[in-house]
C-alpha cells in the first residue's frame, strides 16, 4: 500500500489508466513502474504483490511477457547541445497483430520506420507506437543491428531508430548505384529510461546545453515535420529541420506558467534558469547579464528555495517541463 502512486503522464500511454495507481517494483537490482489498472487501493496493492511474486519466481523476462511496465522513450536529434523529444509508453507483452489492411479513410504512410531494440517487450511497444503515428508505418523491427543491417536495403526505410546502447548502424542506400547519402534512410538513436529524470542524469560532458521536450506519443517525431516528405528523408534536410524545430521552441514565447512555484520566479530568475538549462557556468551567466557572480549565486539560491530543489540539476530538470 505504501508504494502506490499516481504517475503523472501514464494517461499519455494509456488514457484508460488515468486515475489508476502504479507502483515501482524492484528485483535483482532493477526496478520500474507498473500500472496496476485500478483506482481502488486494495485491488492495486494486490496486483502489485502479484507482480512482485512473479518477478521473484519467474524473473524479469517472463514477468514482462505477462505484465505491461512503464518506460520513457527519448529520441536524440543532436548530441551537443543535447536535443531530445521524449514521451511515456507502456511495454507490450505480446507482438501487436499484423496490420495487413489499410483502415478506411486512413492516409497512405509517408514515413516508413525501422526499429532496432533488443528487449522484446519494448520492441513490441515501439512497433505499436510507430503504427499509430500520423502518417507513419513500421517497415521492420529487429533485435540487433546485425539483423537490421543486412535487411535495410530491402526494408525501404525512410527513418531508422536504434537503441543508443547498441552498436551504430551504417546508412545503406536502397539503390547502391546512387551512393550513400542519396537515398539512405536517416538514422537516429533513442534511449529507454525508467523515468524522464534519467535522460538528463545519464548524459554528461554536454558543454552546449540541454533541451529536452516532453511530447504526447504521437508527437515524438515532430522535429521531422519540416524535413519530412513523401519518400526518403535526406539526412541534410532532416538535420536542418530538427535544428529549426528546437530553435523555434527556444526563440518563441515562453509557455504560461501553471504552478505556484513557477509563477513565483522573477524575470531575472527565469533568465538565469534558462541559461543554466543551456549549460552556462556562473561566470558566463554573470557576463551575459552584466551582473556579478555573487548576484548570480544569490539568484540561484532563491530559485532552489522557490522550486523546492537542492541542486542545479534538479532545478534544470524542473525547468525542462518535468
Amino acid at each position: 500500500m505504501e508504494r502506490l502512486v499516481h504517475r503523472k503522464y501514464i494517461e499519455l500511454a494509456n488514457p484508460r489508466s488515468a486515475g489508476h495507481f502504479s507502483a515501482r517494483i524492484e528485483h535483482g537490482g532493477t526496478g520500474c513502474y507498473f500500472p496496476l489498472h485500478s483506482a481502488d487501493a486494495a485491488k492495486a496493492a494486490a496486483r502489485a504483490a502479484e507482480i512482485q511474486r512473479s518477478l521473484e519466481v519467474r524473473g524479469w523476462n517472463q514477468t514482462c511477457q505477462r505484465y505491461a511496465a512503464e518506460f520513457t522513450l527519448a529520441v536524440f536529434w543532436n548530441g551537443n547541445p543535447l536535443l531530445c523529444t521524449y514521451t511515456t509508453l507502456l511495454t507490450s507483452p505480446r507482438p501487436p497483430a499484423a496490420d495487413l489492411k489499410a483502415r478506411p479513410g486512413r492516409r497512405m504512410p509517408v514515413m516508413r520506420i525501422v526499429l532496432v531494440e533488443a528487449n522484446d517487450a519494448i520492441r513490441h511497444a515501439l512497433v505499436k507506437w510507430a503504427r499509430q503515428l500520423p502518417g507513419g508505418a513500421c517497415a521492420g523491427a529487429f533485435a540487433s543491428p546485425g539483423q537490421a543491417q543486412g535487411r535495410l536495403s530491402r526494408a525501404s526505410a525512410d527513418l531508422v531508430l536504434f537503441n543508443r546502447t547498441l552498436p551504430d548502424l551504417q546508412p545503406t542506400p536502397r539503390n547502391p548505384a546512387a551512393g550513400v547519402g542519396s537515398d539512405a534512410p536517416a538514422i537516429f538513436a533513442f534511449g529507454v529510461y525508467e523515468s524522464s529524470d534519467d535522460i538528463f542524469i545519464s548524459h554528461t560532458g554536454v558543454s552546449n546545453g540541454y533541451f529536452l521536450r516532453r511530447t504526447p506519443p504521437s508527437q515524438v517525431l515532430a522535429p521531422l515535420t519540416d524535413s519530412g516528405r513523401e519518400g526518403s528523408l535526406p539526412l541534410r534536410d532532416v538535420i536542418l529541420g530538427t535544428q529549426r524545430y528546437f530553435q523555434d521552441l527556444i526563440a518563441g514565447p515562453s509557455a504560461p506558467r501553471t504552478t505556484g512555484e513557477q509563477t513565483a520566479l522573477t524575470p531575472r530568475e527565469d533568465e538565469i534558469l534558462l541559461r543554466l538549462s543551456k549549460g552556462y557556468q556562473d561566470k558566463q551567466i554573470a557576463d551575459t547579464l552584466n551582473i556579478s557572480t555573487w548576484t548570480v549565486h544569490n539568484h540561484i539560491k532563491n530559485i532552489f528555495k522557490k522550486l523546492g530543489v537542492h541542486s542545479r540539476t534538479q532545478a534544470v530538470i524542473k525547468h525542462l517541463q518535468k
